[in-house]
């Protein structure tokens, strides 16, 4: 029994981490005023990145290159399409939600084929990217979120022996 006891207790210190970076993480997106969209997409994408990173850290898409490489390449992309929207003529303005569509397709194509090329997998950082693009591009946002990423690529540094894989 004692065994059983002394393995369980090793086992919960994990998800008590990733809901520490979590509460961590809200409590950072709640200090400033931004959209629900890009507040719900941020904690969502940072939240599945800390659980990939946390409980499964032996994983190919838990290693630090691929979670900070993968955000950098959503960001850049994100950005991308912004900046095209912004400086387009009115016919692809974001309000036509047909637009808005095409948009993260385009971004969801390009940006798994340069993950792909460079081989970087880290799948949370996709749908933020989208998100960014689509929604205005904030940068208090994207501010949060790359603090949010190097701290849990420091937490995966720091703790990367202790840390053992659940799934």
């Amino acid at each position: 029994m004692g065994t059983k006891l002394k393995q369980l207790s090793i086992a919960l210190w994990q998800p008590i981490l990733l809901a520490a970076y979590t509460a961590v993480m809200i409590f950072i997106f709640s200090l400033y005023k931004i959209s629900a969209l890009d507040w719900a997409v941020g904690i969502g994408a940072l939240s599945s990145s800390a659980f990939i990173v946390i409980t499964s850290p032996k994983k190919i898409s838990a290693q630090n290159k691929n979670l900070i490489l993968s955000y950098i390449i959503a960001i850049l992309f994100a950005l991308l399409v912004h900046i095209i929207k912004v400086n387009s003529n009115l016919i692809l303005h974001s309000t036509n939600i047909h637009m808005n569509e095409s948009w993260m397709v385009f971004i969801i194509l390009f940006a798994t084929l340069v993950m792909a090329k460079f081989s970087i997998y880290h799948p949370p950082a996709a749908g933020l990217s989208m998100v960014l693009a689509v929604d205005n591009f904030n940068m208090p946002t994207v501010f949060i979120i790359c603090f949010g990423v190097l701290l849990l690529a420091l937490i995966n540094r720091l703790l990367h022996d202790y840390l053992k894989d659940l799934f």
